[in-house]
């Protein structure tokens, strides 16, 4: 079973755009404190194989510095934008 879309995603009302968000950090160089941190998501209602393709993956915001992200900013600033950019229609 896709645990993905498994019994939990099904709960949801097919009206509902389903995402799974993906988070990881790197460290560009050896000589530095500076890392890259990349939020993205997938759409579910996708089947697996074309889901997992690299060409799906949607890049959502990215964080430089020498700390990690403060999941919290980021969280408020992607449901801000999210809002902002999926209408709601009859």
């Amino acid at each position: 079973m896709d645990a993905l879309t498994g019994s939990a995603c099904r709960r949801y009302s097919a009206d509902v755009i389903k995402l799974a968000l993906y988070t990881d950090g790197v460290k560009l160089k050896k000589s530095t404190r500076h890392e890259l941190w990349v939020l993205g998501a997938t759409v579910l209602d996708l089947p697996l194989k074309i889901r997992s393709a690299q060409d799906n993956f949607v890049l959502i915001a990215a964080w430089y510095g020498t700390t990690k992200p403060i999941w919290s900013l980021m969280e408020t600033f992607v449901n801000q934008e999210l809002g902002r950019l999926i209408l709601v229609g009859d």
